[in-house]
């Protein structure tokens, strides 16, 4: 981990000082190894982000479309006309709810 020691130089003591110097350039080269990991690990989490918004929106799409042609069975099953046979209603009526009920498990 870097670790910042503040010292105070000058510019001519720099020169001068190869500790210091050699002190400033590892911690650096330490700053930029970082840097570089967390630049890799910023690319990873982006891309890993990317496909989690696309399989969601694929998702959506699909319980959307489900959703849609539940709406339109349950229509269906409640808007049957009294003019109708009642033995025919009943018939397409528990062949729709027998679809809901496999679509629901």
């Amino acid at each position: 981990m870097l670790s910042f020691h503040p010292r105070t130089t000058t510019e001519g003591d720099l020169e001068q000082s190869s500790p210091d110097l050699n002190w400033m350039r590892n911690s650096f080269d330490e700053l930029r190894a970082c840097w570089g990991t967390l630049e890799a690990q910023l690319d990873r989490k982006d891309v890993e982000m990317k496909q989690v918004v696309e399989n969601h929106n694929k998702f959506s799409g699909a319980m959307d479309s489900v959703n849609r042609w539940l709406d339109d069975i349950e229509l269906q099953l409640f808007s049957t006309t009294f003019e109708q046979d009642a033995e025919k209603a009943l018939a397409g009526n528990e062949v729709r709810s027998y679809i809901i009920v496999l679509l629901s498990i």
